[in-house]
């Protein structure tokens, strides 16, 4: 099945829910480069269904210098079908109203997950959906290592343990 060139034979929700189902591996080792921003880093790990490269891809950016952990992980083919936010206990993420009975809540505190499962029915016949709706992480999640490892276990990939990669160290004063 070709995960990067879009719909084939349906709606693009079938074929995300197909992708995530399968079984996933990352390809290669990362290491944290620059991100976009200069506080920012950025990791990126191709991602192989069926031992095949697919265009699909497990991204992380960090901001080593914020006074508490921030971090979000994405997985992508090549929009964004799931992702963790790791943010500080103060940041609020609002659900969307209508969303909110089925998820627990209207505000979500601190570290939360877009899950593709909250999100799909938003999705076009042909267009991944912005992941407008969050639940709050685990409370046992409360590390960088933690939160990967859940993220990669949720998504079903597999991550070995040299894939493995520490969260960036602190640079300079804050």
């Amino acid at each position: 099945m070709d995960w990067s060139g879009g719909p084939k034979t349906g709606l693009v929700a079938d074929l995300v829910d197909a992708f995530l189902a399968a079984p996933k591996r990352v390809a290669a080792e990362a290491a944290w480069q620059q991100g976009n921003r200069p506080a920012e880093f950025r990791a990126l790990w191709p991602i192989l269904v069926e031992d095949s490269l697919v265009g699909a891809s497990m991204q992380a950016t960090a901001i080593p210098n914020s006074p508490e952990p921030q971090f979000t992980i994405t997985l992508n083919i090549p929009d964004c079908v799931w992702r963790l936010d790791f943010e500080p206990s103060w940041k609020r993420h609002a659900n969307p109203m209508w969303a909110a009975p089925a998820l627990g809540d209207f505000v979500v505190n601190g570290p939360h997950f877009h899950a593709w499962a909250d999100n799909s029915s938003m999705a076009s016949l042909t267009q991944v959906p912005e992941l407008l709706c969050a639940r709050a992480l685990p409370a046992t999640v409360k590390t960088w290592k933690q939160a990967l490892r859940w993220f990669c276990a949720e998504t079903r990939i597999e991550l070995a343990k040299t894939q493995m990669i520490e969260y960036p160290p602190r640079e300079g004063l804050i």
